[in-house]
């Protein structure tokens, strides 16, 4: 593994699991809602990916930032998408509920991911910026 995609998936990763942890102990108290709803609040957490595509933009080239973006949406909403399904399966152990939280996050994957790494592109591309460098370089 090269070591840019080395950086892309340790920095996503990061970045990721901060967004599925979040979301996780918010669903405590989401718990009598209707089920894809931890879903949907991963989706509302996808513009996180242009933070990440920024905080990477600064030192490395757009493509990776969106590649960061990309790997902080697919650890975000497969923590979610295997936490839930795990909790369902131990709570409703005679149904097919688990099955329908695997289902639900595979449905839920590709938008989520596409749209996180279109934002960390355009926070990579702001951070590349000549006038937003000037605003947030250290002095």
């Amino acid at each position: 593994m090269s070591g840019a995609a080395r950086f892309v998936w340790s920095s996503g990763c990061l970045h990721g699991l901060v967004c599925g942890l979040f979301v996780t102990f918010c669903d405590y108290w989401w718990r009598g809602v209707d089920a894809p709803v931890p879903l949907f609040a991963s989706l509302i957490l996808v513009p996180y990916g242009l933070i990440a595509g920024f905080v990477v933009g600064r030192r490395r080239p757009v493509p990776i930032a969106g590649g960061v973006g990309a790997v902080t949406a697919l650890v975000n909403v497969g923590l979610v998408t295997v936490v839930e399904a795990i909790v369902t399966a131990i709570t409703e152990p005679a149904t097919i509920y688990p099955i329908a939280w695997i289902l639900y996050g595979v449905m839920f994957l590709l938008p989520i991911v596409a749209i996180s790494a279109m934002c960390a592109v355009v926070g990579g591309a702001l951070a590349q910026s000549r006038l937003l460098a000037a605003l947030t370089r250290r002095r």
